[in-house]
């Protein structure tokens, strides 16, 4: 672990104080760091548009199914890109604050509200008999599944998703919990043996199970939670807690690995269901292609990127929860580039908008809360401190009551 940086105290002279000039570099340190940040939004725009595309041209052409399936999964692109962000932004916001609290306030402030929205949208599709609709499984259990998946876990329950893309969500919010423990443990900083171990681990598990019981694994989804755990790994380069060394041969374990586990789980044994059949490509191409530009991106961090896929990165969230709703609105033209483009206007518009009216103010409202809960404590009355002096109170800040 990193041992935090000693601050001298302010040397005073017989006609003033003079301030040190620690803090104002601290501030710079932090300023840097934040703009340095800014590639993770590039990345994320991406990433976003991606999944767009693969919903999309799956709705407007029957063609653009067989062209992902066969030769590059847009999808799987973006949402490989998505958990290597994420991984990389959990120790991050979790680190900076100091405070588990802080932690999950901000998230769910930030994740809740959208996700709730979102559900609405797809429910109100649903009873409104647009082409659009919730599955057969879930509409069985329309109230006991709608409930279970304002938690977010529904996957862990055995519970149907209202949206099939809600399933990623779960697996955030499983690693949200799982990093809380290790930060609770004070194990957090051990993100470069966990990538080691989740990376040999996935390796044994993906290619015994095929290859000597011939059944599959679930390998997009542990191959997801790698992705986080290999974000977290490239966050403590960011800190400068692991060499390039040591990163560049986690990344080639991750790609050798990575190559077997799909050749035995998309080629030597299919999934029961053909529509989803993949060759070899079209599984490591995105893989590798969401790898290849987050390190790329990481690597150009000093750098100014574009605005557009900044800006994008903004607000990537509420087009990931809400593109697949709407694209049931847009009309399917004969030219399908027509169609592709106004589900992308719409989504758009309609991503600004709710980042705007939703995301950015809920945002706002927990970094309120929280900056209201590290006010100090007012001064205690002279019967208070008679009290504490003898043991009969005992006055906590606002961060141990909610620690």
């Amino acid at each position: 672990m990193i041992a935090e940086p000693v601050i001298p105290e302010p040397m005073i002279t017989e006609t003033k104080i003079v301030e040190p000039k620690v803090s104002q570099q601290i501030e710079r340190e932090k300023t840097g760091a934040s703009a340095r940040l800014t590639f993770l939004d590039f990345v994320r725009g991406l990433a976003a548009l991606s999944v767009l595309l693969e919903h999309g041209g799956y709705r407007l052409s029957p063609d653009f199914r067989g062209f992902t399936h066969g030769i590059f999964s847009f999808g799987k692109f973006g949402v490989a890109a998505f958990f290597l962000t994420s991984g990389f932004v959990i120790p991050f916001s979790l680190e900076r604050g100091g405070s588990l609290q802080r932690f999950w306030i901000s998230r769910l402030c930030r994740l809740y509200p959208l996700y709730w929205l979102s559900m609405a949208v797809v429910l109100s599709l649903y009873f409104l008999h647009v082409p659009y609709s919730v599955s057969a499984e879930f509409a069985a259990h329309l109230v006991r599944n709608t409930l279970v998946n304002l938690t977010m876990l529904q996957g862990f329950a055995g519970i149907p998703n209202a949206e099939g893309l809600y399933y990623t969500l779960g697996m955030e919010m499983a690693f949200y919990l799982f990093f809380s423990v290790l930060y609770r443990a004070k194990l957090n900083h051990w993100s470069l043996p966990l990538a080691w171990l989740g990376c040999g681990g996935l390796a044994l598990f993906g290619t015994v199970m095929p290859l000597v019981f011939h059944k599959r694994v679930p390998l997009a989804g542990l191959f997801y939670l790698l992705c986080l755990l290999v974000g977290t790994s490239i966050y403590r380069h960011f800190t400068q807690e692991a060499s390039t060394t040591m990163i560049t041969a986690l990344l080639g374990c991750v790609v050798l690995t990575t190559m077997a586990e799909v050749y035995c789980n998309y080629i030597l044994v299919k999934k029961d269901d053909a529509l989803e059949h993949y060759t070899l490509g079209a599984v490591l191409l995105p893989w590798a292609g969401a790898y290849s530009l987050f390190l790329v991106a990481y690597a150009c961090r000093g750098y100014r990127f574009p605005g557009l896929f900044v800006g994008l990165g903004a607000i990537s969230y509420s087009v990931y929860l809400l593109h697949s709703p709407l694209s049931s609105l847009v009309p399917v033209w004969p030219n399908h580039t027509y169609s592709l483009l106004v589900m992308l206007a719409l989504t758009l518009a309609v991503a600004s908008s709710t980042y705007t009216l939703v995301e950015r103010p809920c945002i706002l409202g927990g970094k309120q809360f929280l900056q209201r809960l590290k006010k100090p404590a007012p001064e205690p009355t002279d019967a208070r401190r008679t009290d504490a002096a003898r043991g009969l109170a005992d006055p906590t800040s606002n961060e141990q009551q909610f620690a």
